[in-house]
């Protein structure tokens, strides 16, 4: 992306979506719930998938797919189908985190086609990649698609509250990208009190969350309760062990742009140049290092300090012969007109 397209993107005020987490403890959730029907190695799936996500984060998620080869030959157990697909799942997830929108649909798609193979179309084993071909499809704007695949997910009955949790999520989520605000908030909060019913108030899942509620209420001008949701949200995502890189600098990222808006010029400066050092060693970060550096740019030009600015846009100007994909919100789409 060259620095004009930046540019117009900025004056278009679009907003690249918050980066998933992976959901692994949905996932299990759903092995439980199969488990009647289809026996499931669990532990021995938990382990293939921390083997193929260790992969994937280094080699990208092509060559990590080819550990799955084996599980999907003609002659491989259902259960092994079932495993490869919420591993497919996770794949998938990764990719949305990164900004890899295109193909983190192909590969939510692949595992929805892997496991409907293998379970009725009412299997709560297909909420997982419903759920993430429905975030890979709004972050596209493919909303009629992703309506589509809600309506999948409406239709599979579960009493399970992480099962609740994955449809009031992308219930938000789309209601957000409609432009129904009110109904996005309480789907997101619904969302949250299910993970906390399923006892995951403090994972990854609920921190994913409490970030895009920090978002809405930022788009809204409610920056006291944006700043509270993203504070937790920091809380949760430094304490977990799921927490990837990517999870910490998307809620820097965005309280920086809360702080800004408050005045809060130190503070906002902090979150800036700890997201940029976390960038600045992620090799995976996708068009992270690049967002930030121009939301960093942005914030030097507003506190008057057009000098340091300059030279983060130099550095942004240098990443952007890349193919890359934002996966962080730009701080052009919440600055006051005039600022």
């Amino acid at each position: 992306m060259t620095g004009s397209e930046m540019q117009r993107r900025s004056r278009r005020n679009t907003v690249c979506p918050a980066a998933l987490c992976l959901l692994w403890a949905g996932l299990s959730a759903s092995l439980a719930s199969g488990g009647q029907l289809l026996p499931i190695d669990a532990p021995t799936c938990a382990a293939r998938n921390r083997i193929v996500m260790a992969e994937a984060r280094g080699a990208g998620g092509g060559s990590a797919l080819g550990r799955l080869v084996p599980t999907l030959a003609p002659d491989a157990s259902r259960s092994e189908r079932v495993c490869a697909g919420l591993i497919v799942v996770s794949l998938a997830e990764l990719l949305f985190a990164r900004g890899e929108y295109p193909d983190a649909e192909a590969f939510a798609r692949r595992a929805v086609d892997i496991i409907e193979n293998v379970v009725p179309a009412d299997n709560p084993l297909l909420l997982t990649p419903l759920h993430g071909l429905a975030r890979a499809l709004i972050a596209q704007g493919k909303k009629t698609a992703a309506r589509s695949a809600l309506g999948r997910m409406n239709a599979i009955q579960s009493d399970l509250p992480g099962h609740r949790a994955l449809v009031h999520q992308v219930t938000a989520t789309l209601s957000e990208a409609e432009g129904r605000r009110p109904e996005a908030e309480s789907g997101y909060l619904a969302a949250l009190h299910a993970w906390e019913e399923a006892g995951q108030g403090g994972g990854m899942e609920a921190s994913d969350l409490m970030h895009a509620l920090g978002l809405l209420y930022l788009a809204d001008g409610r920056l006291t309760d944006a700043e509270r949701f993203l504070n937790r949200a920091m809380e949760i995502a430094h304490s977990s062990r799921a927490a990837m890189p990517i999870d910490i600098m998307k809620i820097l990222n965005t309280r920086a742009i809360v702080y800004m808006r408050q005045q809060a010029h130190r503070a906002a400066e902090a979150d800036f140049r700890e997201a940029l050092s976390m960038a600045e060693r992620d090799t995976a970060s996708g068009g992270s290092l690049e967002c930030i550096l121009n939301n960093y740019a942005q914030f030097l030009r507003h506190t008057g300090r057009k000098r340091e600015a300059r030279v983060l846009e130099e550095r942004s100007a240098a990443l952007s012969s890349r193919p890359v994909q934002d996966s962080l919100v730009d701080v052009a789409v919440f600055r006051k007109k005039g600022k």
